[in-house]
């Protein structure tokens, strides 16, 4: 194997089940608390919510909204070895969550 490194990402980095709530309060922070709003509204100001989460550094809410390890892969074995505690967490605005193992180093699983 030339390359030992492994990254597991989804094509939809965010979460709709749990990003209309962060969708509603920005929208409330830029408007009246009395205003309305539709779920087009919302899905306008899917990427400047996710901008205004990176230029504010809030790592915390980002990581809420986006997939966790367990939603993407289950389960993760090689040679019966649970290898899903060796990847590294990054997050990023245009992939979400993405997960980043490098066995070589790791020393967990061994070929």
């Amino acid at each position: 194997m030339l390359s030992s490194v492994v990254t597991v990402c989804i094509g939809n980095p965010y979460r709709y089940d749990k990003i209309n709530q962060p969708l509603a309060s920005y929208f409330y922070r830029l408007n009246s608390p009395n205003a309305t709003f539709s779920k087009p509204v919302l899905n306008s100001l899917y990427i400047p919510l996710i901008v205004n989460l990176f230029s504010r550094s809030q790592a915390d809410e980002l990581l809420l909204i986006a997939f966790e390890f367990s939603d993407i892969l289950p389960q993760f074995n090689y040679n019966r070895i649970d290898c899903s505690k060796v990847f590294t967490l990054s997050i990023s605005p245009a992939m979400g969550n993405y997960f980043i193992s490098d066995w070589k180093t790791s020393g967990t699983v061994s070929y």
